[in-house]
């Protein structure tokens, strides 16, 4: 390919591409699509006149990214653009590279608006569907488990006396109750463990309004178990680089072993604290808490201290293995503290990371 023939392909190209001298940071080549960007959002005669209309928290990424360019490009950076209808998500990847001994950058920008918010959308509908699922089976497992224990009680009083027309009928139900009740628990099981299964996909995420959405939906629902859920939000926006998917399914794991231990009129808690280094999520419950002995198993992979829920929930032992597992694969931890008959609390901590 000739220097002709690519010139061509760049200035024709659907990517706004661009080349700037570091040390002023004017933009000196801007293609076609670039060139149109501005027509329509603005002149951006520098890369500053860019950094400037972009989002505090954007325009501070995007400057501690261009201070490190000559060490580390720049690559797949999402920011939001302000515009006149609302916003866009520019996808931006620079290169250093010298030209007469001079410092430069090439560097190309694209619209990824579309695919961000379709899969903020896919997250949403995640996020619903696995409150949804939990509350139901919370409900619907509960509801079996008594009613077998009702069958067994009646069986039992009745001496299971052969030819008395019942005893077949409540052994059926018995074991109904028992076969849909596991039907339900491997159902979600399945469902857990198929998403830990997926590539880790870590994303710029804002944490605050990503919760709010996944708690709104979850504190709605949870009413229906008698169960309060209450959720506060960090009082600055949070940006993290996490797989947004993996977090929501953890906390959902978490929230879901919460009410399974708390019993009706109880509460649970969730906020955010942030420091220079860190971000925590806790989940604080007024349930029965951890037994000391069971404490320091309860992140073992089918570990001996699952324990049957509060409505005869049946424990599956991987739940806070897999938890573990996601937090540490995004670079965090997760800690537990418990008092017996008083409650428990989980703190998932997070890395603030520029990259």
């Amino acid at each position: 390919m000739t220097d002709i023939s690519l010139k061509v392909l760049i200035e024709n190209s659907n990517l706004m591409v661009f080349s700037l001298d570091t040390e002023s940071g004017l933009f000196e080549q801007a293609n076609h699509a670039f060139r149109f960007f501005q027509e329509v959002q603005g002149p951006l005669q520098n890369i500053q006149d860019l950094a400037d209309r972009l989002p505090l928290e954007d325009r501070d990424l995007l400057q501690a990214r261009l201070l490190a360019v000559e060490h580390s490009p720049i690559e797949a950076t999402i920011v939001r653009f302000p515009t006149g209808q609302g916003q866009v998500y520019l996808e931006l990847n620079m290169y250093p590279y010298s030209e007469s001994g001079i410092s430069k950058i090439a560097g190309y920008a694209r619209d990824v608006t579309q695919q961000t918010e379709f899969q903020q959308t896919i997250l949403s509908h995640n996020s619903m569907k696995n409150a949804i699922l939990n509350i139901l089976s919370h409900d619907l497992v509960g509801s079996l488990a008594i009613l077998e224990k009702l069958a067994v009680l009646a069986l039992e009083t009745s001496g299971r006396k052969e030819g008395d027309p019942l005893v077949p009928i409540l052994s059926s139900m018995e074991e109904m109750c028992r076969s849909n009740a596991g039907l339900i628990r491997g159902f979600l099981r399945k469902e857990f463990l198929s998403s830990m299964g997926a590539p880790l996909n870590r994303v710029r995420t804002e944490l605050t309004d990503t919760l709010k959405d996944f708690m709104g939906q979850f504190a709605s629902m949870a009413e229906e178990c008698g169960i309060s859920v209450l959720y506060e939000p960090a009082k600055t926006p949070v940006h993290l680089f996490i797989d947004q998917d993996k977090l929501i399914q953890s906390l959902n794991n978490l929230l879901s072993n919460a009410l399974k231990f708390t019993p009706r009129g109880g509460e649970v808690r969730v906020w955010v604290e942030c420091d220079q280094h860190l971000v925590t999520i806790c989940v604080r419950d007024t349930g029965i808490g951890i037994p000391p002995e069971l404490k320091d198993r309860v992140f073992d992979k089918f570990s001996s201290s699952k324990r049957t829920g509060l409505n005869g929930e049946e424990p599956h032992g991987m739940g806070l293995w897999a938890v573990k597992t996601m937090v540490e694969w995004m670079g965090g931890d997760i800690r537990v503290d418990s008092t017996e008959g008083q409650g428990t609390e989980f703190r998932i901590e997070l890395p603030i990371t520029q990259s």
